[in-house]
């Protein structure tokens, strides 16, 4: 087998999580997987795909976690017309499994539960502001299917003491230091906010500095001292936040890339077709229970 994995960034932690999981798996089944980075540019992630697809012999699959979803059907097609699988990681448009069908193709998704996510967000929020309050929310790109659907969990959650302001990131520590400090300079002080809550650990880890610095300018010393949370989770990064109190909490979002090669592998001639949604369930860390302890 010959699989192509084409991630959004390789500064992202999670990023580089994915890498080493789908390169484990691929290890296991015997497969070669190259690896791409589209260094956050959804087009410069299409022409990666259409290259690789059109380059020497077709791939068994093309795997993929979107920069953005726009556009990529068109990526798919091709790869289903060449007869190379397409898999889509931590997104599930409905278009996948129905373009699989009708080209007579494999297509299908494998993703954490984005939306159990934000609900696992809402109930954090709600055990460290017990007594409600307003989060300053970083969600990640607008047009990702994942970000939108980690915000309605998370309103589905977070009760009606809690209210929420939501700026718009890109994922990394820069984007999120960058949205919270604009946001700040902005209103100078005189809108109040009680916990940071990013939808991923660096953009939390960026708010979290932009705060910080903000606090000594306006004259604002609570803001050292805000609460944030974010989603990934990883035992040498997220995990470790929390455990340093640098976060107040995170949600575990195991890795993808991995499970998508093995179900690639199992779909081998004469093998288990793969479901068209494959979810891999998330968790709060630190447990629920604890966060209102420690409150």
């Amino acid at each position: 087998m010959k699989i192509g994995l084409f991630l959004i960034n390789s500064k992202s932690l999670f990023q580089g999580q994915q890498k080493t999981s789908g390169l484990a798996a691929a290890k296991a089944a015997g497969a070669a997987l190259d690896v791409f980075f589209a260094e956050g540019e959804s087009r410069a992630q299409r022409d990666q795909m259409f290259a690789y697809l059109r380059e020497g012999e077709s791939p068994t699959a093309v795997v993929v976690e979107p920069v953005e979803d726009t556009g990529l059907r068109f990526v798919a097609q091709e790869a289903l017309r060449k007869g190379s699988a397409w898999v889509m990681l931590n997104r599930t448009p409905s278009w996948v499994a129905d373009l699989g069908q009708e080209m007579k193709g494999v297509a299908f998704c494998v993703t954490a539960d984005q939306k159990g996510i934000g609900r696992v967000q809402g109930d954090q929020y709600r055990a460290l502001l017990p007594n409600g309050g307003t989060v300053l929310y970083v969600a990640g790109p607008s047009l990702a299917d994942s970000a939108q659907e980690r915000l309605a969990g998370m309103e589905e959650t977070k009760g009606p003491l809690i209210s929420t302001i939501k700026i718009v990131g890109g994922w990394t520590e820069k984007s999120g230091y960058d949205a919270v400090r604009s946001w700040l300079e902005t209103t100078r002080g005189f809108v109040e906010f009680h916990l940071l809550g990013a939808q991923n650990d660096d953009m939390a880890l960026g708010a979290k500095k932009a705060a910080s610095e903000m606090a000594a300018v306006l004259g604002k010393a609570a803001w050292r001292d805000v609460p944030a949370t974010g989603v990934d989770g990883m035992a040498e990064f997220g995990m470790r936040l929390v455990e340093e109190r640098t976060l107040a909490a995170t949600v575990i979002m195991p890795p993808t890339a991995g499970k998508a090669v093995e179900l690639l592998a199992a779909t081998r001639p004469g093998g288990t077709p793969a479901p068209a949604i494959t979810t891999i369930p998330v968790m709060s860390h630190p447990h629920l229970s604890l966060l209102r302890a420690k409150r």
